[in-house]
């Protein structure tokens, strides 16, 4: 459905600045949703990360003790 609603706007454009005008702005948006969900899996990711590295430092910490 969405599909065919922005290929309508597509051939739409060229006959309709506003329409033109709505699909650039369009883009723009879906671009920094995109940012957003890369940055919040970044996130997602670096906490594993982090959480991970805690660990293994506090394993380390207890083999050098016994």
């Amino acid at each position: 459905m969405i599909e065919a609603f922005l290929q309508d706007a597509e051939e739409k454009q060229t006959k309709n600045t506003s329409v033109k005008l709505w699909l650039e702005r369009l883009e723009v948006v879906a671009y920094k949703a995109v940012d957003v969900l890369d940055e919040f899996a970044y996130e997602i990711l670096r906490r594993k990360v982090e959480i991970r590295n805690q660990i293994l430092r506090k394993d380390l910490v207890w083999e050098w003790i016994l």
